[in-house]
């Protein structure tokens, strides 16, 4: 069976609800950021497969996901969303994975994160409707 990404979105949202209760805080807000990008980056790889998109995997896959949305043909405004939220996630999640120091509190970066993935899963659901 095949794995729902949407599910690492919940997962980073009950995360967010009570970073304590997993603990630390910070590791847990920032476990959150991830899960919420991986969940909309899987999502849209997935997405991007049936429209022709070939995942290399390897780590080139997180910009060339991105760019397939941007350039894709015929434009499309929420598939230009998709990759903007996309771009977005991603640099919450390089700075969450990678950075001693953030600028922005992790609540904030957390709640940011997960509204930004939330807007990747409503445009997959619109654009894979028979009508889009």
């Amino acid at each position: 069976m095949a794995f729902n990404w949407e599910d690492f979105l919940t997962f980073a949202k009950n995360i967010n609800i009570d970073p304590d209760n997993p603990g630390p805080r910070e590791a847990a807000l920032r476990s959150a950021i991830s899960r919420a990008y991986y969940a909309a980056f899987r999502a849209a790889m997935e997405l991007g497969k049936q429209n022709g998109f070939i995942a290399t995997r390897s780590g080139d896959d997180h910009n060339k996901i991105r760019e397939h949305f941007r350039n894709s043909k015929p434009k499309h405004q929420k598939k230009l969303d998709i990759s903007a939220q996309l771009d977005r996630l991603h640099d919450l999640r390089r700075q969450a994975d990678y950075e001693n120091s953030l600028k922005q509190k992790p609540e904030n970066m957390a709640y940011n994160a997960i509204g930004m993935a939330k807007k990747v899963f409503q445009c997959i659901n619109e654009l894979s409707r028979p009508s889009s």
